[in-house]
């Protein structure tokens, strides 16, 4: 660029990063970024992402963590404000959130495939449960094209996809937990937490956290009415911040799927 007499700028530099995080090029995307700080040039959200996907394209994990480090002790503001803000209570059984349980589902499955003990760890928990008959809990025409179109159609067509059959049947037995009752009318649809809660053995663990206050109660609660002897910890805290701090240490003992 300075052959061209081009001045680098900060999406220079970000796209330089991105290039090399494409090719799985770590140490030279780390190099831009460095040589970037020492030119005095402010890198932002889009800049740290870039370098944190070239080492964790690699492999290069401490230097993922590292490099998020780095981008919350310069502040680094996330992008909120160009993005749609996802609230659980509102998205809570949408299509978009049943598919993503549904991946979740085959994803556990396949990890405790294994003996070992695992600990799950959910960054972003929200309530865990959300009561479909609730007026101020979900936008009734999110759920009805996603977890209601989907009960329906279970009874309709017999051959419904085994993964979403899967999905539906934890669904159904968090109601079960919850209600006593074994019919098939859901009254309450099943988060991420309440999920794994359901597919993981007695000798495994999860993390949980959620920064709102309300909704940490809430949670906690919705755990402890799943499955009181589940080996849960609950945390109201930064998720990204906590697990970068000593006391998240012991978490990564062993096996621990995010």
């Amino acid at each position: 660029m300075a052959e061209l007499s081009l001045e680098a700028n900060t999406v220079s530099y970000s796209s330089a990063i991105g290039a090399c995080a494409e090719g799985s090029q770590w140490a030279p995307a780390l190099y831009v970024l460095d040589q970037m700080a020492r030119t005095g040039l402010q890198a932002n959200c889009i800049t740290y992402y870039a370098a944190m996907h070239a080492c964790e394209a690699c492999g290069q994990w401490s230097l993922t963590l590292a490099v998020l480090a780095a981008m919350l002790e310069a502040g680094v503001q996330d992008r909120t404000q160009v993005r749609v803000k996802y609230v659980h209570q509102i998205q809570a059984g949408g299509p978009a959130d049943c598919f993503k349980h549904v991946v979740l589902g085959l994803l556990l499955q396949q990890l405790l495939v294994a003996g070992e003990p695992l600990t799950y760890v959910d960054t972003h928990a929200g309530g865990g449960i959300y009561d479909l008959t609730s007026d101020d809990t979900m936008s009734p025409d999110n759920f009805e094209e996603g977890i209601l179109r989907l009960d329906r159609q279970r009874n309709n067509e017999a051959d419904f996809p085994v993964p979403i059959a899967q999905y539906m049947s934890a669904v159904d037995a968090c109601n079960q937990a919850l209600t006593g009752s074994i019919g098939r009318a859901l009254k309450y649809y099943a988060g991420s937490p309440a999920l794994a809660l359901h597919w993981l053995r007695p000798q495994d663990s999860a993390t949980l956290f959620e920064t709102s206050e309300a909704v940490h109660a809430k949670l906690q609660q919705n755990v402890a009415l799943i499955d009181p002897s589940a080996a849960v910890t609950v945390l109201q805290e930064d998720s990204y911040r906590w697990l970068l701090s000593e006391a998240a240490l012991p978490l990564f003992s062993g096996r621990v799927p995010f």
